[in-house]
């Protein structure tokens, strides 16, 4: 009696977790969405990727519930083939509309001239005809795979390119959404039907993976919240100049200009090195403390050591940058201090190559996208 008692205690729990694990999805959607609402207000971001982040979540959260309906509750094997291609179809539209945006974002470096989303498509529409054949369980499992490899991919390709904190969180999500296919895999149909000829009983064993599906939720909630996710991954688009600068000589020793046009609305911007120069003279005796300067719509991140100061101008505040500009201050200083030792402007114009060479490959290292 207690044995059946306990049994039907985990089988209740095991279909409560079933609204908990779709509730969870869909509240990462709805983070995604809440991004994209707070970018578009701002106007300044492209937020087209939240928004399909957030669409493709929302999708998967009523296709799990679609899912789960169709293997825990006693319906006849049509209504059970109609609920699982509807589950399909719904989780389907989420990947589309979520390759589509990835493909357009980034089609100078994937170039692949929409062929995953039209890869896609054409699975969508041939999995209704191909039902009644052997392999259709291993099709399915196929499709699964699929629609958690591309945000795999897509959070592995933002892990490379965010840096500190950011990256450790991203890492983080990552391991959730490994946790999540696992435990959605241990609740198929496929898996119960192998498994189910070796153990009698697999109501535990889907209990477990739907306890391991919730911590991967919980991760990818951890992952993706306490920054602006946007913002942060699209920081390359945030910043519009960089400068080192020498405080011992009030000179500019590097800058690099990624976006010209952003450069023109002011003497700060139009004067180059000598409006620079202005800057140094003010912030770096009595202000020393100071590490943002607010400057009409955009902003002047500084960052100090013990000989130089780097600057970035951006025209948002990001985690990412502000480690960038961390980073670079602290390898320059360590690694390429000894070229400008020497006072003498002549021998210092001779170094000037070497220098700019060095500083150069610190900045390919940090500010180039992978």
């Amino acid at each position: 009696m207690d044995r059946i008692y306990i049994e039907g205690s985990i089988v209740e729990l095991s279909n409560i977790f079933n609204y908990i694990i779709s509730v969870l999805i869909l509240q990462i959607g709805l983070i995604f969405i809440k991004y994209w609402y707070l970018e578009r207000k701002k106007k300044k971001l492209s937020s087209s990727l939240s928004l399909s982040f957030g669409i493709y979540y929302i999708f998967l959260s009523i296709g799990t519930m679609v899912f789960f309906l169709t293997i825990y509750h006693q319906i006849s094997p049509e209504i059970l083939i109609l609920f699982q291609l509807l589950s399909i179809l719904i989780r389907g539209i989420g990947v589309v509309i979520f390759s589509i945006t990835v493909e357009l974002y980034f089609k100078n470096l994937v170039k692949s001239r929409f062929s995953i989303t039209i890869s896609c498509l054409i699975l969508l529409i041939l999995i209704p005809f191909l039902i009644n054949i052997p392999y259709f369980p291993h099709i399915v499992i196929g499709f699964n795979i699929l629609q958690l490899t591309i945000p795999f991919l897509f959070t592995i390709y933002f892990i490379k390119n965010t840096y500190g904190k950011i990256k450790k969180k991203l890492r983080i999500s990552m391991i959730g959404i490994i946790l999540l296919f696992i435990g959605l895999f241990f609740t198929t149909l496929f898996f119960s039907e192998i498994i189910g000829l070796y153990i009698s009983n697999l109501s535990f064993i889907i209990f477990i993976s739907k306890f391991v599906s919730i911590i991967g939720i919980a991760f990818l909630i951890y992952g993706y919240t306490g920054y602006s996710f946007l913002l942060e991954v699209q920081w390359k688009k945030n910043l519009i100049s960089f400068h080192i600068i020498d405080t011992k000589r009030n000179s500019s020793i590097y800058n690099k200009i990624f976006h010209p046009g952003e450069l023109k609305s002011s003497e700060l911007f139009t004067g180059g090195i000598s409006s620079m120069n202005k800057l140094i003279n003010q912030f770096t005796t009595s202000n020393k403390d100071v590490d943002v300067i607010d400057f009409e719509d955009k902003y002047i991140v500084l960052e100090y050591g013990k000989e130089i100061m780097t600057a970035m101008i951006v025209r948002r505040l990001t985690k990412n940058l502000r480690y960038i500009l961390k980073e670079v201050n602290l390898k320059f200083e360590n690694d390429y201090w000894n070229y400008l030792e020497d006072s003498d402007k002549k021998k210092l114009l001779q170094k000037e190559t070497n220098i700019r060479k060095s500083v150069g490959l610190i900045i390919e290292k940090y500010l180039t996208l992978k």
